[in-house]
Parts: structure tokens; sequence; C-alpha cells
């Protein structure tokens, strides 16, 4: 019953040497995601994979992580400085990743669906006045290609 009920949840693990979380993210940043996205992104995947993710995550079995581990590094990285902006950056890399490994069958659920990110702060931006955009352009009139 407990078996069915696993299964019926999607949360019943393949057969075989279950994947760390290592393993699983090193797989799909070699392997997977440079099929489907561009070379910046892929800097930007590497990064938060490598840098943040593994030395952090990485010992955890991949059926075994719980939104609880992922909220308690998201706060660790608050505590060490890092930037709202730096710890979004990588919640959407670990989904991204996490979402493979339940749409290939080796996850029930992605955890990090459900784990909260670090609220992010928007600056109010200032916009220029009329009189500082009219001086830009009186400037820019003084220059070769000044259209541009």
């Amino acid at each position: 019953r407990e078996l069915e009920k696993q299964r019926d949840a999607k949360t019943l693990a393949k057969p075989g040497k279950p994947w760390t979380v290592k393993t699983w993210l090193t797989h799909w940043v070699e392997t997977i995601a440079p099929l489907a996205v561009n070379e910046n992104t892929m800097v930007g995947y590497g990064v938060a994979v490598r840098k943040h993710l593994i030395p952090a995550l990485g010992a955890h079995r991949l059926d075994k992580l719980r939104p609880e581990h992922i909220e308690r590094f998201y706060g660790n990285m608050q505590a060490d400085g890092r930037k709202a902006g730096t710890i979004h950056q990588i919640h959407r890399t670990f989904r991204a990743a996490l979402n493979e490994a339940v749409r290939r069958g080796h996850l029930g659920r992605n955890p990090v669906q459900l784990a909260k990110a670090p609220r992010l702060r928007e600056e109010e931006v200032e916009p220029y006045t009329v009189e500082e955009v009219q001086r830009l352009l009186r400037t820019a009139d003084d220059r070769r290609n000044s259209a541009r």
C-alpha cells in the first residue's frame, strides 16, 4: 500500500542507484542544458551550479531534497551578503534543472517550486527631466553620428 501511495503521488524512486543533487546538476549542466539554451545562459547556469548549488546542496539525495533545505541555503546566502538578485538567478537555474528531473521521472515533485526565494526589492528609477534630456541631445549634436 505504501508503494502504491508513492506511485500515485509520483514520489516512487526509480530502481538503481539514486541521483544526488551533485550528480544530477552536473549531468544537467553538461549534457541537457546546452542543447536548449545559448552560450550566455550556459555561463550563468555553470556559475550557479558549480559555485553555489553543488557546494551547498550537492550531497543531498535528489529524492530527499526538501524546500526547507533550499530555503536554509537561501538564508545562508543572504547572511553571507549575497544580493537577492543573485539568489533569484540561482533559484531560477535550480528550478529549471529540477523541472527536467521531474519531466524525466527522476523526481516526483520539484522542491524548488515550493521553496520561497528572498523578496526582490525594486528600486525606484528617477527618470530624466525634460531639461536633462534636452541638454543630453544638445551635447550629442556636437558629435559625429549624433543621431545614433
